[in-house]
């Protein structure tokens, strides 16, 4: 058996791929590969070969050299028939956010991926965390923006480009076609937010929707150390898209320097408001009927649902 949790991203990966890296989780009866990627199943995720993977580790952020890219692809699968013939467990886990993003919209590569996994494992259950689009959309600009991409381009522009990309937002299309290859009994889908975690923890929950007896022994006060992500002050998320512009305008390396510094100075400032909320009305344009499908038919227990618009009739209860 194969337990693999897909992402998406900016909903507790960071955290869950720690935990992952930081135990040992054969001594629970949860065998981790090598060949995978500890913690992160990196390599897992290059092996799907599919365009949005080689976009990714090739010509995007350049890991992988083309020939590695190609290579690896063919001889993970290799590994992993050797690594499990030596294997002491018969029960494995994996997480890599990248997978739900490299299959989005490639149902074939998706069914060859699942054929290949079967083969190895018997059995296959997915587990994916699915964040309120308002507050994903939010994190993952300030990604574009401090991360290795340098963004220039402010929130309502990427909001716009962000339309035209349905695998930012659109869950309901992800979903079904997990479901309909891996099979609805296999899919555990989990809106992330505290008050629907086991127990209030993250961690916990995770493990509960594996066993809920390993579940139950966690221990939930243990520090998360550096499994979580902190979000720069909106101020500082400015400041770096201003030298971002400036860097490409000039190519100037004073202004590298100074981005280099504004993203180190996290924290510094006083609070200040979250990113602007004024494109969460259209955001829910695009996502509500999706959502209230998923919330029907997968999230229906869940005391926090994905977010839809509200009825004509909530608005008049609210006026």
């Amino acid at each position: 058996m194969l337990y693999l949790h897909i992402g998406t991203s900016k909903a507790g990966s960071t955290t869950i791929q720690h935990y992952l890296s930081e135990t040992d989780t054969a001594a629970i009866g949860l065998g981790q590969l090598a060949c995978f990627g500890r913690g992160n199943a990196t390599r897992l995720a290059a092996a799907t070969n599919t365009s949005n993977a080689r976009n990714y580790w090739v010509h995007g952020r350049k890991y992988m050299t083309r020939a590695a890219f190609e290579a690896n692809s063919v001889a993970l699968w290799d590994e992993l028939a050797q690594e499990l013939a030596q294997a002491q467990c018969r029960d494995f886990v994996a997480s890599s956010e990248y997978l739900y993003r490299h299959f989005y919209a490639s149902p074939r590569s998706l069914k060859r991926f699942r054929d290949r996994l079967l083969d190895h494992f018997g059995d296959v259950r997915i587990i994916l965390y699915l964040r309120d689009q308002r507050a994903w959309l939010r994190s993952f600009y300030t990604q574009t923006v401090i991360g290795p991409e340098g963004s220039t381009r402010d929130y309502a522009e990427f909001i716009g480009q962000s339309r035209q990309a349905p695998a930012r937002w659109n869950y309901r299309a992800a979903v079904r076609m997990w479901a309909r290859l891996f099979g609805r009994d296999r899919m555990t889908v989990i809106p992330f937010d505290r008050a629907n975690f086991f127990r209030n923890d993250l961690i916990a929950d995770f493990l509960s929707h594996i066993s809920m007896d390993l579940a139950q022994q966690h221990d939930v006060t243990r520090p998360a150390g550096t499994a979580q992500n902190v979000s720069p002050d909106p101020r500082e998320i400015e400041a770096i898209r201003q030298l971002n512009a400036l860097s490409v305008a000039e190519n100037a390396l004073p202004a590298r320097g100074l981005r280099f510094l504004a993203r180190k100075s996290s924290g510094r400032l006083a609070p200040a408001p979250c990113l602007p909320d004024d494109h969460d009305a259209e955001i829910l344009d695009l996502v509500s009927k999706g959502n209230a499908w998923l919330n029907k038919k997968y999230l229906a227990q869940f005391p926090v649902q994905l977010p839809v618009r509200p009825s004509s009739a909530d608005q008049k209860r609210r006026a």
